[in-house]
């Protein structure tokens, strides 16, 4: 991902779900940026909403300056489109809009909400925006002589209730050199406080090798994937911690279109990339276990990264 667009329904989306996929890809030589379709003012601005005589037009103010400052954070850039939320509507011209910064910034990788989540109507609203302007910006129905770029690569971001929104992680990045920039960025979000404690905690219950101590963020695929019978939130939230501290953090991606790679997660795979969108043959599951269909257990894994066995 040396080119990554994260585009986030709200102004704080990009933080909690991408901000340490967003942090590797602004190293080296890489590029990082965010697109929100709105700055939350309505829904997720809680705590500037306890201000007395408090405005929307302050309340965008603000938060456009919090999010700028956690884009910083992670080596990103920042811009917002105002849209407005709760409802979030996207109409041709908005469409247009999100086509244009797809055409300039050239993505080779787009992140974005699921495509279902029925406590938020925000991020589906989102997806299917996105999914409409990253085809429009590739060339779909249009003229040769317009101006078109390579289809990016579309990822999703993890959902707070992922079993109920078409959610299963399939790509995993080991975020740990980066995960103080990620804690820096979502420090910076303070209407919305309570979620920084939420996230670190997710990352605690991700601890994993007894060696590395893993923990991290999610973010998964959307199409052309089995559909294991589990309880998908239980994915990485079950993961046993060892340690009294996390040392490492894992971002888990996923394609949203495309076929995978035919094999799960193996004990030795590289941790910067491991695809779980088919369940492993019985002899290639972590320590071995046998391959049945039902629920995904989460296993003890001597590579630097979460993985699963099905049984």
């Amino acid at each position: 991902m040396s080119r990554l667009l994260a585009i986030g329904a709200h102004a704080a989306d990009f933080v909690w779900r991408a901000g340490g996929a967003l942090a590797l890809a602004a190293e080296g030589d890489g590029v990082a940026s965010v697109l929100a379709l709105s700055y939350g003012e309505r829904g997720e601005s809680g705590e500037l909403w306890k201000q007395p005589d408090q405005t929307v037009e302050n309340v965008k103010r603000i938060r456009h300056g919090e999010a700028e400052r956690a884009a910083e954070a992670l080596g990103a850039e920042f811009r917002c489109l105002d849209l407005g939320d709760y409802p979030l509507e996207v109409d041709r011209a908005a469409v247009a809009r999100i086509v244009d910064v797809i055409r300039e910034l050239a993505p080779d990788t787009i992140v974005t909400h699921t495509d279902r989540d029925p406590f938020n109507p925000d991020h589906p609203a989102a997806f299917a925006a996105v999914e409409r302007a990253r085809a429009l910006a590739s060339g779909a129905g249009v003229a040769s002589a317009f101006e078109t770029v390579p289809p990016p690569q579309l990822l999703l971001f993890e959902p707070h209730q992922p079993e109920l929104c078409n959610f299963t992680p399939t790509t995993f990045l080991d975020i740990t050199p980066v995960i103080e920039r990620k804690r820096a960025a979502m420090a910076e979000m303070k209407a919305q406080s309570y979620l920084q404690t939420y996230y670190a905690q997710r990352a605690e219950q991700r601890g994993d090798s007894p060696l590395l101590g893993l923990g991290g963020e999610q973010l998964a695929g959307q199409r052309h994937r089995l559909r294991l019978r589990h309880r998908q939130h239980e994915h990485l939230a079950r993961l046993r911690a060892v340690h009294d501290r996390v040392d490492h953090q894992v971002v888990a991606l996923g394609a949203a279109h495309g076929p995978g790679r035919p094999a799960g997660p193996r004990s030795g795979d590289h941790p910067d990339e491991v695809e779980i969108e088919q369940p492993p043959a019985p002899g290639r599951l972590v320590d071995g276990g046998r391959a049945e269909p039902a629920e995904l257990l989460v296993e003890i894994h001597s590579s630097a990264t979460t993985c699963g066995s099905t049984r």
